[in-house]
């Protein structure tokens, strides 16, 4: 999809070597090894539980936003990483808090998704990217570096899928998904450029939001009171994170 916009506009994406760098990096991080860790949690997880995973994105992208010193210290920020952490404690802690005990190890494993999601959003702030590049060029160059390196792994394992019509339900739903992914990295790639990647993350509150409610919808799940309670923690935290940078770009 990105690469069939970057043909229209005549803009390709650059191919010197710090470009290159910048595209196997943010591919590897953002995308090969997050998605992969992400698929795999999610195959074990309730959806609504996954989507609460994926609400503490903006935590991780804060605490690494200082470390790396894209943000500043601010007290309420901060506060809301304890509270955030002390929501993932609730589903982690309590045997009862998920739907069997044993998937508390694949909860863990799923927090590696938010986690290299902070990392990426790091890599492609304004500050990170290489020079004379633009969002969609900078999607190209990210997405086929993954695709080169995921590809061999896919084929050696015997997993690659390929698509022929006539298409399948599922099949449908994963040509609609890469489609709209597309459009939702160079939107993302914008935003990230504009606001920083604190900001950019705030998506994660419809994350949860959509996949909560399309879980209860579509698949009948229900959820214990800790996960509902890590939900509350969880939101309130990701609020408080956001807190300084909304009023900052209001």
């Amino acid at each position: 999809v990105l690469f069939a916009m970057c043909a229209v506009r005549r803009n390709w994406p650059r191919m010197s070597r710090v470009h290159l760098r910048y595209y196997f990096t943010t591919g590897a991080v953002r995308l090969a090894v997050a998605n992969t860790i992400f698929y795999s949690a999610q195959k074990h997880l309730p959806i609504g539980v996954m989507a609460v995973i994926m609400t503490t994105t903006p935590m991780f992208t804060y605490a690494l936003s200082l470390a790396s010193r894209l943000e500043r210290f601010v007290w309420i920020r901060f506060a809301g990483i304890l509270m955030g952490l002390a929501g993932v404690l609730l589903i982690v802690a309590p045997n009862s808090s998920l739907p069997d005990p044993s998937l508390v190890w694949w909860v863990l494993v799923g927090f590696g998704t938010p986690l290299l999601h902070g990392i990426g959003y790091i890599m492609l702030s304004e500050q990170m990217r290489p020079p004379d590049s633009d969002s969609m060029t900078l999607g190209v160059g990210m997405f086929g570096a993954a695709t080169i390196m995921l590809l061999p792994v896919v084929v050696a394992m015997g997993a690659f899928h390929p698509l022929w019509p006539p298409f399948s339900a599922a099949e449908i739903a994963l040509i609609t998904h890469f489609i709209l992914a597309g459009f939702n990295f160079y939107a993302l790639f914008e935003l990230l450029r504009i606001a920083g990647p604190t900001f950019a993350t705030q998506a994660s509150y419809l994350a949860v939001i959509f996949g909560v409610v399309f879980g209860i919808v579509l698949f009948d799940e229900t959820h214990s009171l800790w996960v509902w309670g890590a939900m509350a923690l969880i939101a309130g935290g990701v609020a408080m994170v956001n807190w300084h940078q909304r009023r900052a770009v209001g």
